[in-house]
């Protein structure tokens, strides 16, 4: 049964705080991952915007890393109407999204 869903804005270290509070969930048999449904964005990023292959995949591993999980469940491709160029949106950062979802680092794929 779901009990929250987590979302998980772009200020760092707010991230690294929510990946404490979660795995100590976690850890201490409270809750499991699964009671959690944790949401987050790619392509907007203090400075602009990025849909960059290189940028999105490393968007995704900083999220890992800092939520300190195996896998995002919503990974939303956000202000992609601010974008440089739309086609980095569908070239670049959709398809990246496709594949660490078929590597089972997200489990859906979302727009804002």
């Amino acid at each position: 049964m779901l009990r929250s869903l987590v979302g998980s804005e772009m200020c760092i270290r707010d991230r690294a705080v929510l990946g404490d509070c979660l795995k100590h969930a976690v850890d201490t048999g409270e809750f499991k991952r699964s009671d959690f449904y944790i949401a987050t964005k790619v392509g907007r990023y203090v400075g602009g915007n990025d849909f960059s292959t290189a940028r999105v995949e490393a968007s995704i591993q900083e999220s890992l890393d800092r939520l300190q999980t195996d896998h995002i469940d919503l990974m939303q491709c956000h202000d992609m109407e601010f974008a440089a160029c739309l086609d980095q949106v569908v070239h670049e950062a959709l398809p990246t999204l496709h594949q660490a979802k078929e590597a089972g680092k997200i489990r859906g794929v979302g727009v804002t």
